[in-house]
């Protein structure tokens, strides 16, 4: 299941979006208006270039 198949299941019920941090608040809330898989990750530990791709 992807992230917003996983997102639409939780949703359907709990009635409400789950709460991590803004960050990934902000990430669902904008998956779930778009039907868009998206995924927020912690780069304190990144030891590559952020890029940003389709999946």
């Amino acid at each position: 299941m992807c992230s917003v198949e996983a997102l639409f299941k939780r949703l359907s019920k709990r009635k409400e979006l789950p709460h991590i941090n803004p960050l990934v608040d902000l990430n669902n809330a904008v998956s779930f208006k778009y039907t868009l898989p998206m995924d927020t990750h912690n780069l304190d530990n990144a030891s590559t270039d952020i890029m940003m791709r389709l999946a």
